[in-house]
């Protein structure tokens, strides 16, 4: 039984990391005053 295929939206990316929406924008997008440790 095949199931649907569905793109992760950065919504399920920062509910999975336990982050906002804005965080993993800035991310995606290197931006470079975020800082990452």
């Amino acid at each position: 039984m095949e199931t649907e295929k569905t793109m992760t939206t950065i919504t399920d990316i920062a509910k999975a990391a336990g982050v906002s929406i804005a965080t993993v924008s800035r991310i995606l997008n290197y931006d470079t005053t975020l800082a990452v440790t």
